[in-house]
């Protein structure tokens, strides 16, 4: 019997001492001057369905900064909905690469940087839609 008990104590002094170990204390800080950080909306103003050949292949939304002279930006999507790539203000055209870096593909109109990002021919055209109509027309492309 007191060699189960010394050895009952051995275990639970071993099991204890694994454990301990695994015990961690978390602390988490904000990072340097966020007290100063400004949220500034940028509400969607814009969008386009993409076609190529009559089908819709996704689209554009262009989001604002309120009032002239704000900044701006075009974001791309495919007819998931999936943001594939960005048009900044200064015509570069960015493509999305999951896990990396996003890839610069080209400087020039927002029409030809859509067409590289998603990788279409020069047939392919912007059709100026309200926001929600533009939704409605990459949804009913995803059943091809």
């Amino acid at each position: 019997m007191k060699t189960a008990l010394r050895f009952a104590a051995i275990a639970l002094g071993l099991a204890a001492w694994a454990v301990l170990p695994g015990c961690m204390i978390t602390t988490t800080q904000d990072p340097p001057g966020i007290e100063r950080a400004v949220l500034t909306p940028v509400p969607a103003v814009r969008a386009w369905v993409v076609m190529e050949e009559g089908r819709v292949e996704g689209s554009v939304v262009r989001y604002a900064e309120r009032g002239q002279g704000g900044r701006f930006l075009y974001v791309v999507r495919n007819v998931w909905d999936q943001d594939v790539g960005v048009v900044d203000e200064l015509g570069r055209a960015w493509r999305r690469v999951p896990h990396q870096e996003d890839r610069w593909l080209s400087t020039g109109t927002v029409a030809d940087g859509v067409r590289r990002i998603l990788d279409l021919g020069r047939g392919c055209a912007l059709s100026e839609q309200p926001i929600e109509a533009v939704e409605l027309a990459t949804r009913g492309a995803r059943a091809r």
